[in-house]
């Protein structure tokens, strides 16, 4: 309850502290001023890939479902950066939380973790919204459920 209570401030200082992470039009791209950027996300994505290549041949196991969990949250954590995202990942990210669902279905961690990345994906969207000024902090929405 103490956690519930606390969101909000919370959230409001991360976003007035952010500066440049939250700025959308940043001096210097991210991906510039910290190289190891592009090749994680790379990592992330081609992981991604892989994993649907994978889903015809072999069942997923706990550590297939575990390396889709860590991409997607890689990719959704990624976009809070300006200018960082490419049109794919949002695509990528989409079939990442069905493959968990699909999965979850004979394991409830794999069901967890859609769950978690579907959850992170709204609040990154909204902490977008109220960087841009679309949306004030008091509207936020931290899952799809309070939509």
């Amino acid at each position: 309850m103490l956690l519930v209570t606390l969101r909000m401030p919370v959230l409001e200082y991360l976003i007035s502290q952010s500066g440049e992470v939250f700025n959308p039009q940043p001096s210097t791209p991210h991906s510039t001023a910290f190289p190891y950027l592009n090749i994680t996300l790379q990592a992330a994505r081609e992981n991604l890939l892989l994993s649907q290549s994978l889903r015809v041949y072999s069942p997923y196991t706990f550590y297939s479902f575990h390396y889709i969990f860590s991409a997607a949250i890689s990719l959704v954590v990624q976009s809070f950066l300006a200018n960082e995202t490419t049109s794919s990942d949002e695509v990528l990210i989409s079939e990442a939380i069905d493959n968990l669902k699909e999965l979850g279905k004979r394991n409830e961690s794999a069901e967890s973790c859609a769950k978690m990345v579907r959850d992170l994906s709204v609040v990154v969207a909204n902490v977008q919204l109220v960087r841009n000024g679309l949306r004030t902090v008091s509207d936020f929405v931290f899952s799809p459920r309070e939509e």
